[in-house]
């Protein structure tokens, strides 16, 4: 499943292969995909193509965007 965020970015900072959420073994993990504006959880920027485990509420910034990682 792709999340167009176009409309929250008009401006163009998330690129269209900015990153990637992945679920394995009940646990989620967000992948930066090597974007130049960089992918960001809780204030730190994430190395490229590292994975690294998500948990409630976590706060995900692609460029200028901010997303609260909520499970239910």
């Amino acid at each position: 499943m792709d999340l167009d965020l176009g409309y929250y970015d008009p401006d163009g900072y998330i690129s269209r292969n900015q990153a990637r959420i992945t679920m394995n073994r009940r646990r989620y993990h967000l992948t930066d995909l090597d974007s130049a504006n960089g992918t960001y959880v809780n204030g730190q920027r994430l190395a490229p193509h590292a994975p690294r485990p998500l948990r409630d509420d976590d706060r995900i910034r692609l460029g200028q965007v901010v997303l609260r990682f909520d499970i239910r």
